[in-house]
């Protein structure tokens, strides 16, 4: 498998959660490794009837899933790559290797993911995402400034939350630059950083938003 388009024209990271049928590998001739994805029924059902004419014995099942789970599922599992199908007739191709760089963003999807799905709770999804980079809009206190003692975010863009029957604010962050710069709206700064590294920059335990506008988005708090 060659890929056959520029990767950054599909943008995947800003269409994480759109819904596809997946048709995982099988070991007819030419399909060894692929997975095809699919985003509508229309290209499903002509890429099933021209594969069962050429190949009437074999049986195609596929599955329910997100394009950023279904990407995710690929390079675990180390798949040859995706063949993605948007309209009938159409298909692009895209070998793994041309997915490793936005393998960490899709990792992150698929921890934040699983809260949806009830698979890890929110102190198992908080360890797993300390070493997940994120972007915010606003900066970091430069480096020697005392560590801010008191139960607020100075800099950041934060968002009102409601825990327990009380308010607090969390910072806001997002798996993207592009994410950020769209929310943001204005020519305010943009930071990057680990989610590690953003909480240890106060004093008390940092309440941290990640995607607040997603359906996957969760909630954590890094703990001192």
């Amino acid at each position: 498998m060659e890929t056959n388009i520029n990767v950054d024209l599909l943008d995947i990271p800003s269409h994480l959660d759109t819904p596809v049928a997946a048709i995982l590998a099988n070991n007819e001739p030419g399909f060894e490794g692929v997975i095809h994805l699919f985003f509508n029924n229309e290209s499903l059902k002509d890429w099933i009837e021209k594969e069962q004419t050429q190949h009437p014995n074999v049986r195609f099942a596929y599955v329910m899933d997100t394009l950023g789970a279904a990407t995710a599922y690929a390079l675990k599992n180390k798949a040859l790559g995706l063949s993605i199908h948007s309209f009938p007739g159409t298909s692009f191709d895209v070998k793994l290797d041309d997915l490793e760089p936005i393998s960490e963003l899709l990792t992150t999807y698929s921890v934040m993911n699983s809260v949806r799905h009830g698979s890890r709770t929110i102190a198992e999804v908080t360890a797993l995402l300390r070493t997940a980079t994120v972007f915010f809009i606003g900066r970091l206190p430069a480096e020697g400034t005392p560590i801010e003692p008191r139960d607020t975010v100075r800099g950041l863009s934060t968002i009102t939350r409601l825990r327990n029957g009380e308010k607090h604010e969390a910072v806001a962050a997002y798996l993207t630059l592009k994410k950020a710069r769209q929310v943001a709206q204005t020519d305010v700064p943009i930071s990057q950083c680990t989610i590690e590294k953003l909480a240890a920059a106060w004093e008390f335990s940092l309440p941290i938003f990640i995607e607040p506008n997603a359906d996957y988005g969760v909630e954590i708090v890094v703990e001192k």
